[in-house]
């Protein structure tokens, strides 16, 4: 199976939590030791167990963070053969549309391709296209079919106005489905940026409390590193630094 693909917001996200959690989880004895101390062994093992508490955390929140990311690329996967059937359907009607006009053109007056409903150029919108051969079908069974121009010759009129509504069908089938992918891909995404704020509550608090942790423990630079940026949610500021977020843009 093939690795999900993960967003750039994603992404960094994962990549600060992995730095908080391996920092805390890492550098924990040493501020247990500090902290002792400084406050005694109580509160070294308090620091240690919390810093503990923090990572695990923050991996569960990240686990969650993942889990909606890939539900909402799995939905929009989904979107490749709705789509395909909805190209195929607008090919399939256009074509329809194309080769009438041009057989039209050649062997019936002006005034009974109008009638029907098929004056002006084929529409480019898969709605509106849909909505043109429907409309041209029953103009083919409710307008009578004129002489041709042609000798020996007689337009199709009622075979090509069932082949032109079965296509129609077929294109409205398409539609409704690229309508009901849509709304559920609006849907997974809400359902992720919602989790994805969650994650940022969670790791605003872990990444404060681990950075002041690790200060006390006397890792100073890591605990710079580590620290929550505060122009870009759910990163660090090393993270933040690295992808050139930290310094430039709206605070997000």
């Amino acid at each position: 199976m093939a690795e999900l693909a993960l967003s750039k917001a994603v992404t960094l996200r994962t990549r600060s939590a992995e730095a908080v959690t391996a920092a805390a989880t890492t550098h924990a004895p040493t501020v247990e030791t500090a902290v002792a101390k400084l406050m005694g062994a109580k509160a070294g093992e308090a620091a240690r167990t919390l810093l503990t508490a923090a990572a695990t955390t923050l991996t569960g929140a990240k686990n969650k963070l993942h889990s909606a990311e890939a539900a909402h690329v799995v939905e929009l996967a989904d979107d490749i053969p709705v789509r395909k059937e909805r190209d195929e359907a607008v090919d399939e009607v256009r074509a329809i549309m194309v080769d009438m006009r041009r057989t039209l053109d050649a062997v019936a007056p002006r005034s009974y391709i109008q009638a029907i409903g098929l004056a002006g150029g084929t529409p480019e919108d898969p709605t509106l296209l849909r909505r043109q051969a429907v409309l041209v079908a029953g103009g083919l069974e409710r307008e009578p079919v004129p002489p041709s121009r042609l000798p020996d010759y007689t337009f199709p009129a009622a075979a090509t106005a069932k082949q032109l509504r079965l296509a129609a069908g077929r294109l409205e089938g398409a539609l409704s489905g690229i309508a009901r992918e849509t709304k559920e891909n609006q849907e997974s995404l809400i359902k992720r940026d919602q989790v994805m704020d969650e994650f940022d509550t969670v790791f605003r608090t872990v990444a404060n409390v681990t950075s002041t942790l690790l200060a006390a423990g006397g890792e100073e630079e890591l605990a710079r590193r580590v620290r929550p940026s505060s122009r870009r949610s759910g990163q660090t500021v090393e993270v933040a630094e690295g992808s050139g977020e930290e310094t430039s843009g709206t605070p997000k």
